[in-house]
C-alpha cells in the first residue's frame, strides 16, 4: 500500500506545482472561433513547428481570456485566432497571414516572426500576460 501511495504522490507532484498562466488579448476583431496556442520551452521550432512545442491546443475563450496550467520554467508562446474554426492559420496566396496572431512579450514584428529570446518569459508563480493581436489584412 505504501508503494502505491508513493507512486501516487510522485505522479501528482508536477500537478501540484503547476502555475496558472492567464492570457488576455487586445486588438481582437471578434471573440468568435478559438485561439490556437503553442507553448515552447526552447528556441527549437519556435514559433510554428508545433511538433517541438510542449503544448499546442485550440482553446475557447472564457470571459475573453484563456487560462493554462504549466510547471514553472521559461517559455515563449505563439498563437493565432482561428476565427473561422478551420484549425488552420490562414494565409493569402503570397503567404501573408489573414488571421490575427500574437506572441508572448509582444515583440516587434518586421520581416518574419520574432526569435524565441524576444518572446521568452519566466513563469515561477501565477502570471497574467496581455497579448496584443496583430493582423495584416481583414477580408
Amino acid at each position: 500500500m505504501k508503494k502505491y501511495l508513493l507512486v501516487l504522490l510522485l505522479t501528482a507532484s508536477p500537478l501540484l506545482s503547476a502555475e496558472t498562466l492567464t492570457l488576455k488579448f487586445t486588438h481582437m476583431d471578434s471573440w468568435n472561433g478559438k485561439m490556437a496556442i503553442s507553448v515552447f520551452k526552447g528556441p527549437k521550432g519556435f514559433p510554428s513547428k508545433f511538433e517541438y512545442s510542449v503544448m499546442s491546443e485550440f482553446f475557447e475563450f472564457i470571459d475573453n481570456q484563456i487560462q493554462i496550467e504549466l510547471p514553472a520554467g521559461t517559455y515563449a508562446i505563439s498563437l493565432f485566432h482561428d476565427e473561422n474554426n478551420n484549425r488552420d492559420f490562414d494565409l493569402n496566396p503570397v503567404g501573408i497571414p489573414t488571421e490575427s496572431f500574437g506572441f508572448s512579450n509582444n515583440p516587434k514584428i518586421s520581416f518574419g516572426p520574432p526569435k524565441y529570446k524576444k518572446a521568452a518569459f519566466q513563469l515561477n508563480s501565477d502570471k497574467t500576460l496581455t497579448i496584443k493581436m496583430k493582423r495584416f489584412f481583414k477580408f
